[in-house]
């Protein structure tokens, strides 16, 4: 099974915000349950 989370980094945005985004997109990813693929920005 995989899980995953992914993010786009904007241009300028500290790396800190854009690895958030990402770690928060994963999470869900995994409480959504198996074979799950989420993004972090909306937009995607």
């Amino acid at each position: 099974t995989l899980s995953a989370g992914f993010s786009t980094r904007k241009q300028g945005e500290p790396v800190e915000s854009f690895l958030q985004r990402a770690d928060r997109a994963l999470m869900n990813a995994k409480n959504s349950g198996r074979n799950c693929v989420i993004s972090g920005d909306p937009e995607v």
